[in-house]
């Protein structure tokens, strides 16, 4: 006779669904390409947490009744049930979990005052500015004649009168003031009284 053969190894996952953490809840198994089953509750509750990346086992207790489930021994074997109840776990959570937490807490907690500070720093500019923009916007769309229309209108007069000083003077008072300063009084006058009182 041929010595019994054993079943080549089949990846499983082990899932605790149902809890607040990860470490806790309903065990389910999935055994290769199959859906997930029930893990029943006269399994070895210390197995099942090694097995699910905790801890010491803390507590296990029997919940439901189902019809088929998986019984896992502590020799890492596992066999078939027809009727069970659910196993409702709870283990300790490891170190690598509470350290990954940290991390996790300290990341967001950076982040935030990051964020903080990029916004204090650079936010009232960023705002400044895209305000401009849209204003700036806002008041091009409601200006009047556009600059080479102006320019035109203003080469048209100038073509009309070329010889106009009475106009060039006109548009600008300063240089009237000037210009009539100068008929009635020679600058050189003017200089030497500053000159001489020097």
């Amino acid at each position: 006779l041929a010595p019994p053969t054993q079943a080549p190894p089949t990846l499983a996952f082990l899932r605790l669904i149902g809890g607040s953490e990860r470490c806790r809840g309903v065990v389910y198994l999935e055994l290769g390409s199959a859906p997930q089953v029930p893990v029943c509750s006269d399994s070895a509750g210390a197995q099942v947490c090694r097995w699910a990346g905790c801890g010491g086992l803390l507590s296990q207790r029997s919940g439901q009744a189902v019809g088929a489930g998986y019984t896992i021994h502590g020799d890492r074997t596992v066999h078939n049930q027809t009727a069970c109840t659910t196993l409702e776990i709870e283990c300790e959570a490891d170190s690598g979990c509470k350290q990954l937490l940290v991390f996790k807490t300290l990341t967001g907690l950076l982040f935030v005052v990051v964020l903080v500070f990029l916004l204090v720093r650079f936010g009232p500019h960023i705002y400044r500015t895209v305000q401009k923009r849209l204003l700036g916007r806002r008041k091009r769309e409601w200006i009047g004649p556009t600059e080479s229309q102006s320019v035109s209108f203003y080469r048209t007069q100038a073509g009309l009168h070329p010889n106009s000083n009475t106009d060039q003077r006109l548009s600008y008072p300063g240089l009237e003031r000037l210009t009539v300063n100068n008929s009635r009084e020679p600058s050189s006058n003017r200089n030497s009284g500053y000159d001489s009182s020097n």
